[in-house]
């Protein structure tokens, strides 16, 4: 297949109208997009970790994507599905780095998926989902690199996470949160690959946050944010593992990016 070299500022509105369109972050570099039509696109940024408005594009699934309550990637070209009837998908895409189609697909949960208001993954088999009432549970697949359903499950978070407007996982432990009145909060969960509840909480951005349509987290500092005018925006925070202040930002594209709200 050929290599499509395209700024993303050429993405047209109709491909995401549909309600059930999303948008979200896998790991280097790759943002998912799921269009109206159910399609799966893959965009890689060429410039990985620094931003840059020039991708690589490539059609990964053809359709039937926008079936799904939930998607979400857990990165290395994993992707999770929660279907309307509460069940989990996993499915591994091979060659993900350059786009392949090709994948494997297991149910790795039978029910109860869909009784979460939050639900987004942090990298090497962990997945955070957040109750109705507010709780914030941890569960850790083994041997999630080839799709096994055996899982452990901690509670992680007592109350409070239903406040928030936004949540991702920028991988290592780390929680993004977006609360209403716009403040970006860090969460660094302490050995986060045994489920530990004990984290430490910095105020990372101070205002401002609550005005994008959609935040979410790739990696490495790396923070997306898409504006109300459909602009696209990069943000990277430097000394992300101890919740530094300071950031990078850069401006990737004015795209129909509007969409995508909530």
């Amino acid at each position: 297949m050929k290599k499509i070299y395209l700024a993303l500022s050429i993405l047209c509105f109709f491909l995401f109208q549909n309600l059930k369109a999303q948008v979200f972050s896998g790991s280097n570099g790759i943002i998912y997009a799921v269009t109206s039509q159910g399609e799966l696109r893959s965009y890689r940024d060429l410039n990985y970790p620094y931003g840059s408005d020039q991708y690589e594009m490539r059609v990964i699934g053809n359709a039937g994507w926008t079936q799904f309550k939930h998607v979400f990637s857990g990165g290395e070209g994993i992707i999770y599905a929660v279907t309307d009837d509460g069940k989990l998908i996993w499915y591994k895409f091979r060659d993900y780095m350059n786009g392949s189609d090709q994948y494997q697909m297991k149910e790795i949960g039978n029910a109860g998926w869909t009784q979460f208001t939050h639900v987004f993954a942090g990298g090497e088999g962990i997945i955070y989902a957040v109750t109705a009432d507010g709780k914030l549970i941890w569960y850790k697949y083994k041997d999630y690199l080839n799709g096994s359903d055996q899982y452990e499950m901690k509670e992680i978070g007592n109350a409070g996470w239903t406040q928030f407007t936004s949540l991702s996982s920028g991988g290592n432990g780390i929680i993004y949160a977006v609360t209403a009145d716009g403040q970006l909060l860090w969460y660094k969960y302490r050995d986060h690959l045994t489920g530990s509840d004990q984290y430490q909480m910095k105020v990372i951005g101070d205002a401002g946050w609550n005005q994008f349509s959609r935040v979410f987290a790739g990696g490495e500092g790396i923070i997306y944010a898409i504006d109300n005018n459909g602009n696209l925006r990069f943000y990277r925070y430097e000394d992300h593992l101890n919740g530094a202040l300071q950031n990078t930002f850069k401006e990737m594209g004015i795209v129909e990016w509007a969409q995508f709200q909530k």
